[in-house]
């Protein structure tokens, strides 16, 4: 069973069950495990994220399940941090958005947030580009418990920034972009926000989903 200071952090899923999956605790993630899927890694080109590997998954069918195009077995852009043999952190195509010329990873916020034992949620609200919206802006709102920790939006600020240099330069110094961080009340980080039964939604996309 799976404590309440945990979190399952779910990477992928048929109608039969999860393909892959993490657990999230305080200051440590531990590696994702792939219980009834098979996953193969290849090389990146992709220079900027050398460390990382390109990662396709295949769900195993189980006797007597309905048969039928695997799932994930075709490049969809994810990229896989293997350390010693584990599968310790994965880069989500779909989980990113663009600052101008940064991209935002949200793996990169859930590693900062879950450091703190504080802060239980997140959402982020992005504007993206558009004719009516010339500088893309992402609003991260952390949910805490208890009392408001003094200066955390900024220290989380300037964690995004150590962790990714393009984003620093595109919102501090191209001023191209912006990115707010607001810490408020777990109970209010989803407030008002669309949210389907069974799955946890991090980023709305304002003109999307908003």
């Amino acid at each position: 069973m799976v404590k309440s200071d945990s979190i399952i952090d779910n990477f992928g899923s048929t109608e039969d069950g999860v393909t892959g999956y993490r657990i999230v605790k305080k200051n440590k993630a531990e590696p994702f495990v792939f219980p009834e899927s098979l996953i193969i890694l290849r090389e990146n080109g992709d220079k900027e994220y050398r460390e990382y590997q390109e990662i396709y998954i295949t769900k195993i069918m189980k006797e007597g399940e309905l048969t039928g195009l695997p799932l994930f077995n075709y490049k969809i852009g994810d990229l896989a941090k293997v350390v010693d043999g584990e599968v310790m952190n994965i880069i989500r195509i779909k989980d990113v958005i663009s600052l101008a010329g940064a991209k935002l990873h949200i793996d990169q916020v859930m590693d900062i947030v879950h450091r703190y034992p504080f802060l239980v949620d997140f959402v982020i609200i992005y504007h993206p580009l558009s004719p009516g919206n010339p500088k893309p802006k992402a609003i991260i709102k952390v949910g805490y418990v208890g009392e408001k920790p003094s200066g955390i939006e900024d220290e989380i600020r300037e964690l995004i920034y150590e962790a990714n240099n393009p984003v620093r330069y595109e919102v501090e110094e191209a001023k191209s972009s912006e990115l707010v961080v607001e810490a408020v009340p777990a109970e209010k980080v989803r407030e008002g926000l669309p949210q389907k039964p069974g799955k946890t939604k991090r980023i709305f996309t304002v003109g999307k989903d908003l």
